[in-house]
């Protein structure tokens, strides 16, 4: 049932199906309707490349790239997370196909199915293009890898929305099988009449409510227990591209999850605004940490000596969080947090000095070191 257009009962909905497509539609034109502070970046060095899936399907992808980076700025076009390890045998862009993938098409039978899927939610949002790793930066050459890898802030920050293929167990997809009933229906107990609100004027309205079981409740409420949980969440460049991500879609195993600047909605909650960023600052590190990483981009405030060292201690705090993820690759510790350290270089204006900031000096000096191993490799950034 409805009252007045939301829904009473939500169920699961399968992720490709068009009610899932629907769903996120109105998740992502809510949010750029009514949500500015979620807007993209405007940063000066942008992709080289982007992935057109094309006009209609069966989808035609190929390599797209931008006359100019002006072009790219007002091209929309959505951004993919995932693990690398479960779409390594997957084709990849090199030298030797990159002229071929830009004329004759990308083939499909080829790509990892996450890949494949990534593309045909772009498609079915209304859109034809895509930023994909490994398919738009060329992997046996590591001097487009070294350039491409520095203009994170960018293509992440003016994404219109990034893909989080979380969903990541035996099988590549994005797409879980699961049981659409899960939330079985029930019956409201209350009547129309005790739904009612009467106002001071003696108009009456009807509130808005869903039912949900209380097991789903409890977990929805501790969304970090899905989301946090290896092998997509704990790496590294995964942390970067999340901070990143104006807006985010989890596609996660037992339902989706629409993340942004303002508040985070799920299948479970897809109307309300039940999961503000308020909420969980006290709960949820990773929500503290995204809040601090805007706090870092805040630069209209005056910078006065007190508010230097608490945006001292905000990046300290984001270091911390960064530390505990992991890399395949140890030398792309310094690479992967490039991006972050961009954007607030863009905003601020600070220098940047191998993990401190020169605005920071010498408070940043002070420092000890709990556990691990010390990198002989370094790369400047």
């Amino acid at each position: 049932g409805k009252v007045g257009d939301q829904h009473l009962l939500p169920k699961r909905l399968p992720d490709g199906s068009r009610e899932a497509f629907g769903l996120v539609c109105h998740w992502l034109n809510d949010c750029l309707e009514n949500y500015p502070e979620c807007k993209g970046g405007n940063f000066e060095s942008l992709s080289t490349r982007l992935i057109d899936v094309g006009r209609s399907e069966p989808l035609t992808p190929r390599i797209y790239v931008p006359v100019s980076p002006q072009t790219t700025a007002k091209t929309p076009y959505r951004t993919l997370s995932r693990p690398w390890a479960l779409t390594g045998d997957s084709l990849r862009l090199t030298t030797e196909n990159i002229d071929e993938w830009q004329a004759g098409g990308i083939p499909l039978d080829g790509l990892a199915q996450t890949f494949c899927n990534a593309m045909r939610i772009t498609h079915q949002l209304g859109y034809r293009y895509i930023w994909i790793d490994s398919l738009c930066i060329m992997q046996d050459s590591h001097e487009d890898w070294n350039r491409e890898a520095h203009t994170m802030a960018s293509v992440y920050g003016n994404s219109l929305l990034t893909i989080f293929a979380t969903r990541i167990g035996k099988t590549d997809t994005c797409f879980a099988t699961r049981n659409p009933l899960e939330i079985y229906p029930c019956g409201p107990t209350l009547t129309p009449e005790a739904l009612l609100r009467h106002g001071g004027d003696g108009a009456s309205t009807i509130s808005s409510f869903f039912a949900v079981s209380e097991r789903q409740k409890d977990k929805i409420r501790m969304l970090s227990d899905t989301w946090n949980q290896p092998p997509l969440l704990c790496r590294g460049w995964v942390f970067q591209e999340r901070l990143l991500s104006c807006r985010i879609i989890y596609y996660g195993a037992e339902e989706l999850y629409w993340e942004c600047l303002h508040h985070v909605v799920s299948e479970s909650y897809p109307f309300g605004r039940v999961l503000t960023r308020t909420g969980f600052e006290d709960s949820d590190h990773h929500y503290t940490v995204k809040s601090v990483y805007q706090e870092l981009l805040n630069n209209k405030s005056g910078m006065d000596e007190l508010r230097m060292s608490r945006v001292a201690a905000d990046w300290a705090l984001l270091v911390q969080y960064y530390t505990i993820t992991n890399h395949t690759d140890a030398s792309d510790r310094l690479v992967a947090l490039a991006g972050i350290v961009r954007a607030i270089e863009q905003s601020r204006g600070f220098t940047y000095l191998y993990g401190s900031w020169r605005e920071f000096f010498p408070l940043d000096l002070l420092w000890s070191l709990d556990s691990g191993q010390r990198l002989e490799l370094f790369e400047a950034l």
